[in-house]
C-alpha cells in the first residue's frame, strides 16, 4: 500500500480547500479504479469471511489511512476558521465514498467495463513540490558510483511534468530509473516516456 499512503497526502497548511479535495478525490479515484488493483481487490472481498485478519489489514493499510488523513486535513481548517463541519471524520468518510460510488462500484462488481484512459490533469514542466519526496543513493555506472538521487511519486505526476535525471519514480509495484542525461515526461494519459541521452543511445 506504499503507493496509496503516496496518493493520500494533504497539507494541513494549504488552505484552498477545493483545490485540495479535487486533487485529492481525483488521485483517490484514478489509483482505484486501475485495472490492475480490481482483481486483487476482488480476492480480499472473497475471503475476508474466512480470513478475516487479511481483511482487516488491508483496510487499516488503504481506506483507514484515506479517511484519517483527510479527517485530519478537515479538522485543520476548521481550526483554522476556513470550514465548519460537525465531525470531521464522518465528513472524510462521506466525501471518500461520494468520490468514487458512481465510478468504482461498478466495476469492481463487473457491471460496468473498466473506464477507459482520460487525460489527466496537465501540470507545468515542472512537477508540483508535493510530487518531490525526497533524495536516496542509487549507483549510476556512468556517473562513476553512487549519486544522491531525487526521488518522485509517480501518482502526483501530471501531464507535462518534466524529470532530468538522474531520478527516480516510485510507485506501489515499481520503480522507474531516469539515469543522468536522460528525461522522463509524463504524456497525456499518464504513462512516463523516457528520453535517452545522446551519451547512451
Amino acid at each position: 500500500m506504499e503507493q496509496a499512503e503516496q496518493v493520500m497526502t494533504l497539507d494541513s497548511h494549504d488552505h484552498d480547500v477545493e483545490a485540495a479535495l479535487t486533487r485529492f478525490g481525483s488521485e483517490f479515484v484514478r489509483y482505484l479504479c486501475r485495472p490492475s488493483r480490481l482483481s486483487p481487490l476482488r480476492t480480499i472481498i472473497g475471503i475476508a469471511d474466512r480470513m478475516p485478519e487479511i481483511g482487516r489489514k488491508f483496510y487499516e493499510a488503504g481506506p483507514a489511512i484515506g479517511i484519517a488523513r483527510l479527517t485530519a486535513y478537515l479538522a485543520a481548517q476548521v481550526d483554522a476558521g476556513v470550514l465548519a463541519v460537525e465531525d470531521c471524520e464522518i465528513a472524510a468518510a462521506q466525501f471518500m465514498e461520494s468520490s468514487h460510488a458512481m465510478l468504482f462500484k461498478p466495476i469492481v462488481f463487473n457491471f460496468a467495463p473498466a473506464p477507459s484512459l482520460e487525460q489527466i490533469e496537465r501540470g507545468g514542466e515542472a512537477p508540483a513540490k508535493d510530487a518531490f519526496t525526497g533524495t536516496r543513493k542509487a549507483y549510476f555506472e556512468e556517473a562513476g558510483g553512487f549519486v544522491v538521487t531525487p526521488t518522485f511519486a509517480r501518482t502526483v505526476l501530471l501531464a507535462g511534468n518534466r524529470i532530468t535525471g538522474p531520478a527516480l519514480i516510485e510507485e506501489h509495484a515499481s520503480t522507474t530509473v531516469v539515469h543522468p542525461g536522460d528525461s522522463a515526461e509524463v504524456d497525456a494519459i499518464g504513462n512516463l516516456v523516457i528520453s535517452i541521452s545522446g551519451m547512451r543511445s
